[in-house]
Order: structure tokens, then sequence, then C-alpha cells
């Protein structure tokens, strides 16, 4: 067969590439950043190695010096001594306090700085938010600052944070600069962490920590009981919440805690809109001690906040199982169980009136799950554990100690005075077996049962007040009225 591969096609090489530059390529502004880099390496001491010791000596001397009570005015004669007199004002606290930045001392900036450098003064600044509170001369340094910034000419090749601070002026060097920018947030869709991020405010600073405390803080201390406010929108946001305070804690926290010092000191229940806000900046206490979010939430506060927490969802918990219970009852036609209700509804909200339950925890089965998410809050079913198919749902009760499971269907109330069931009371187990549930065998059982005499609140009554339990029931807020007289007349003197 003829050959058929195609003829080469013969290509001719490419002309060579001549390019012809402006003999000032790259050179453009080249004057800028050759000024940018020697002040950048005056600043940080990172010029030669030489050059960076001399630095580090004179810094050295000049801290010594002050420290031994000499005036820090001498050391505002020379550019270098300047720029290292303003590094250590704003890294070296012993330097802050010994040097206080007061008017005297801005009265020989001012001499020294007719036309201060960009780059002096965007350090000025930096001063001036990082120690705002704590500077003696704050105001006189604002004015003078505001000025320098308005006769400063703006470049296309100016920092971004330069731009801000120009175009913010007014407001951050105002003679109480935190509440011209909480002025300016509360007029702004965005909130106050995302202003001071497009100000150019560090979020470490004093005026930012001084601004977050009288934006988000100060409105929640004129708050009353279960009261709302625009912040609580803003506070479970986490840019926001984790925003840092002057002390240890996040801005979350400070909210938190103050709504609930609000509901402990009035002794009065947890509103639900309150709750709902609250677990949304701190989450839910009941996991697990070591789990990180707890850690870094919970685990910051005193525990008293925990505790009680932890004691108002009790009482959720509480009505989320009645309410599991009745439709039980109602949903199976059980009336065996209808006309248990009102005695269990009241015996246990009754242990919750005494103050004796210190925590919960619910159980569902897989129906009651499927129920309890079509007809309430998300939100309130976030601390449940599971019970997988089983049809019984129970709750964990923790009576100062002692240890109740009540359930649903047929399951019996059980009562330990050492609990055996891994994970439960601590929340490192997730998910349960009623079947291994049961195996555990308990110091007490009692079975309900519809009676004119409250028989088996009686048991648990005297049972539960002698030793070892030693937990004393109060038969009047555990009982309904008629109950109660039935029990004084007939089972109290047994």
């Amino acid at each position: 067969m003829p050959d058929k591969t195609p003829p080469r096609i013969r290509r001719k090489p490419f002309e060579p590439l001549k390019l012809r530059l402006a003999d000032d390529t790259g050179l453009q502004n080249i004057g800028i950043f050759a000024e940018l880099q020697a002040q950048l390496a005056q600043l940080a001491g990172t010029g030669t190695h030489e050059e960076s010791t001399r630095v580090q000596q004179r810094k050295q001397a000049i801290l010594q010096q002050v420290q031994q009570g000499a005036a820090v005015t001498n050391f505002l004669q020379t550019p270098a001594d300047l720029r290292i007199c303003l590094t250590l004002w704003r890294e070296n606290h012993a330097f802050f306090q010994r040097a206080p930045f007061n008017n005297a001392v801005l009265k020989g900036l001012q001499q020294q700085l007719k036309s201060p450098s960009r780059l002096q003064l965007w350090q000025l600044i930096q001063l001036y938010l990082e120690a705002y509170e704590q500077l003696p001369a704050r105001s006189g340094l604002a004015a003078w600052l505001q000025e320098k910034l308005r006769q400063l000419p703006a470049r296309t090749t100016e920092s971004q944070e330069l731009r801000a601070y120009r175009q913010q002026a007014a407001a951050l060097f105002a003679a109480d600069g935190v509440q011209a920018l909480v002025s300016a947030a509360q007029q702004d869709p965005r909130t106050l962490v995302d202003i001071c991020r497009a100000w150019h405010v560090p979020e470490q600073s004093n005026f930012a920590q001084q601004a977050r405390a009288r934006y988000y803080v100060q409105p929640l201390t004129q708050l009353v009981l279960g009261a709302d406010h625009q912040v609580l929108e803003e506070l479970p946001l986490e840019q926001v919440k984790s925003a840092s305070m002057s002390d240890d804690l996040l801005l979350g926290h400070h909210a938190a805690r103050l709504l609930m010092d609000k509901v402990l000191a009035a002794k009065a229940d947890l509103p639900a809109h309150w709750r709902h806000r609250i677990l949304a900046i701190l989450d839910d206490p009941r996991v697990p001690r070591s789990a990180p979010q707890f850690q870094r939430w919970w685990g910051r506060l005193d525990k008293k906040y925990v505790n009680a927490m932890r004691t108002w969802l009790s009482k959720l918990d509480l009505r989320l199982f009645l309410n599991i219970l009745e439709e039980v009852a109602r949903s199976h036609n059980r009336q065996e169980l209808l006309r248990m209700y009102p005695a269990r509804k009241r015996f246990l909200e009754g242990l919750h009136a005494q103050g004796l339950i210190t925590e919960s925890r619910l159980l569902l089965g897989k129906q009651a799950e499927h129920y309890m998410r079509e007809e309430f809050d998300p939100r309130d079913l976030s601390g449940v554990g599971r019970l997988g198919s089983s049809d019984a749902s129970l709750i964990y009760l923790n009576l100062q100690g002692v240890h109740l499971l009540e359930g649903t269907h047929s399951f019996q109330v059980r009562v330990y005075q050492n609990l055996p069931i891994e994970g439960l009371a601590d929340y490192e187990v997730a998910h349960f077996n009623l079947s291994g549930i049961r195996k555990y065998p308990a110091d007490l059982t009692v079975k309900h049962a519809h009676s004119p005499v409250p028989r088996w609140q009686h048991s648990l009554i005297e049972t539960l007040g002698k030793p070892p339990f030693n937990l004393y029931i109060d038969p009047a807020k555990v009982l309904s009225k008629k109950d109660f007289l039935v029990y004084v007349e007939k089972l109290a003197a047994e």
C-alpha cells in the first residue's frame, strides 16, 4: 500500500521579539517606596544588624534613664529618639506608667513634629487608639491629630488605614471619640464590630473595647427583666460575641452574665427569648466539660451561672417531658395514664418548685423525637439524648445528688444513690438503649398507680427522706390540696 503519511510542512522560525521599554519603567513612585522602607526599618529596628543593635541599645538606655527619674521630654529632641519613645509607649507597660503621655509630653512632641510624616502620624494614632482611656493628654492629642490629618494631602498610594483615619477624623478624634463612634454605629445597618474594622480601629485596642462596652453592654444594664433590645439581635454573631473586652472575658461573656444576673437577682424564671439569646451566645452548657465550646464560654464564667442555666433548663425539660407524657396517653387512648397524669405532673413540678432539681436530661424515643421536632422550637431540644427505636421517653433528674429516672408508658420510677448509667449525667454519651438502662439495678423502684390515696408519692417521699438519701420532699409542694389532706389523714402517721 502507498505511504499515506502527510508531508512535513516547513515553518519559518519566529522573528526575535523586540521590546522597547521606557527609561523610567519600574521606577515610578520609587521615591515614596524608598522613604517608606527607610521609615519602617527605623521604626522596627530592622535595618542592618549594626543599626538594629544600636537601636536596641538606645532603647534600653532611654528605658533605664526614665525608670531612674529622667524626664521623657529629654528624649523627644531627635527623630531617632522620638521613634523609640513612641515604640516604648505602645509596647512597654513600665515605660508607659513611668512616663505618662501628658500635656507636657504632647507640647514637646508638637515642637519637634511641625510636619509629622505619615508613619509618625500612624504611630501616634495607634497609641491614641490602643491606650485611649489611659492617656492623660488624650483630648489634646486627639485635637492635634485631627488637625494634622486635615492638613495631610491625599495620595493615590496612601495606605487604607491612613485613608480611613483621614475620612473618619471628625468622629475618631472628637472630644469623645468613643461616643462619636457609637452614635455612628447606631445609625448604620452594620454591626459596631464591622464598622471598627472598616475604620481600622484595632479590635484589641482600648478604644474599641470602650466602644463595645457602651454600645452593647451599657444598654443591657438598663434593660428590665424580659425586655428586648436591638443589640440582642447582634450579640449571637460570632464576630460580635467573640470580641475582646478590657478583662480576660469576651463580649459574649459580659452580655450573657448581665442577663443572668438580672434573673437571679429577681429570683424569677428565665424568659424564653432571653434563654434563646444566652444559649445562642454561650451554647448549651449540657455538654461534656472538656468540650472546646464549653471551655471557651461556660468554663470561663463562675460556676453559679452554669448551675443556674442547668436549673432553668431542667424546668424546660420537665415541660417537654410532661407534654410527651400527656401526648402518649391521649394518642394511645390510655385512660389510666390520663387519670394519673395530673398527679405525676404535680409531683415533678413540685420537685422543681422546691428547688430540688439541680440538673436534668431528656431522653427521647424515636416517635417522641419526631413529635417534638414538629411541635417545638428546635432551639429547645439542643440538650436531649436519644433512646433509639424505643417507644418510651425518659427524664433524668438530679435531686441534689439523688438520681431519679421517670418515664412514659410502663416505665417505673427508678432511684439511685450513685448513678451507674455511664455518660448520662455528664453528657458524655448521646445515644442510649432502654433495655440497657433497665439492666442497672435501682436502689428504689416505684410503680405509678391511680388511687384515691397517694401511695406511690408517699413511698417516694418517705424512702427518700431516710438514709442513705436524706432528701426532704415537702408533701405540700408535690401533692394537690386534695391529695395532701388524704396524705395527712391516712399516710403521714404510717
